[in-house]
């Protein structure tokens, strides 16, 4: 099991990114987030697929990076490839094995996003210690990993569609006109094949089936076809990769 270690020296820290980029001032105040610690050849430090909340820093020894198609690469303290965290990925894309006895330290992740934020420009130490409180449910796991990714680039915020606010704003105007509205639809196949669906279901169904836009439209009508585009809009907003985000967004 890793064991605690001495504290960690400034100066050390400042070897590391992205604390190389810090003034003493926020050097002084990230430290008492780092937790140094030692481990024994063969230790797992994070296995694939975990969601841990802490980044890991080699200070010293050798680390085996393992991959779930089997490639293997090694962080050795003191090239230049150790100067950064092991992994930064969740869930984890990579095993990572002491190949010799080791000394690191870990901060959590959520005090790193806070580092990225407070570099280009904020300094609010009182929101870097919030974050680096324990993570205590699962709404604070999503959230520090949340802002973690984000921070870090790992992924975008999606817009709302384009297409779909235009027709929000077209059947809300006093003169609009239904061509027009059909005109938008088709720019959108996504939202066409969506309208088609919705008025040939059970709700909406008539003698026969809509074969086109102009028809679907009709069927439904201009303010159920606004609501319609705003509600497949919203649904697409909230549509994820991540198994964990589908489980919130589901509560």
């Amino acid at each position: 099991m890793p064991a605690p270690a001495a504290a960690l020296p400034i100066g050390t820290l400042r070897r590391f990114s992205p604390f190389n980029a810090l003034d003493e001032s926020l050097l002084d105040t990230f430290i008492e987030y780092c937790e140094v610690r030692s481990a024994e050849a063969g230790t797992v430090l994070f296995r694939l697929g975990d969601q841990d909340t802490d980044d890991f820093f080699l200070l010293k020894g050798s680390v085996q990076l393992v991959t779930a198609q089997g490639r293997e690469s090694y962080i050795e303290a003191g090239l230049p490839n150790s100067n950064h965290a092991l992994s930064r990925s969740r869930p984890r894309q990579q095993q990572a094995i002491a190949q010799t006895d080791i000394t690191y330290f870990v901060m959590n992740n959520a005090v790193l996003a806070e580092l990225n934020r407070n570099s280009q420009g904020a300094k609010d130490y009182l929101s870097i210690m919030a974050m680096g409180n324990p993570v205590d449910d699962d709404g604070d796991a999503l959230l520090h990993q949340f802002q973690h990714d984000l921070n870090r680039g790992n992924f975008s915020l999606p817009s709302f569609p384009d297409v779909a606010l235009q027709i929000n704003r077209l059947i809300d105007d006093p003169d609009c006109n239904i061509d027009a509205v059909v005109k938008l639809i088709h720019s959108d196949p996504g939202i066409a094949a969506k309208i088609i669906q919705t008025a040939n279901s059970a709700l909406y169904r008539g003698v026969a089936n809509c074969e086109n836009i102009n028809q679907a439209v009709m069927r439904l009508g201009l303010m159920t076809t606004k609501q319609l585009v705003i509600s497949f809009a919203l649904l697409g907003l909230f549509d994820s990769d991540s198994a964990m985000l589908k489980q919130q967004m589901q509560l």
